[in-house]
């Protein structure tokens, strides 16, 4: 995936946190927390992403995706 990052205001779980166009090939930057990372992922694919990076502060549980089934890649 080839694009340019975008961080993600809040948390990623509402369609007002993403503020990029669809022609831009946004890679969304979103921290953890307050909504499933599958939800994240389906947002930032419906605001036009081409891809999820999650970040977390180093202290939080470690997140698993191996179960996450996205249609855009989620890291």
């Amino acid at each position: 995936v080839t694009g340019t990052f975008h961080m993600v205001k809040n948390n990623g779980c509402s369609n007002n946190d993403y503020n990029f166009e669809r022609n831009q090939k946004a890679i969304a930057i979103i921290k953890n927390g307050n909504c499933t990372i599958f939800e994240k992922s389906q947002l930032a694919e419906q605001n036009g992403a081409l891809g999820v990076i999650i970040i977390q502060h180093p202290n939080d549980k470690q997140i698993n995706l191996n179960n996450v089934r996205a249609s855009i890649p989620v890291f």
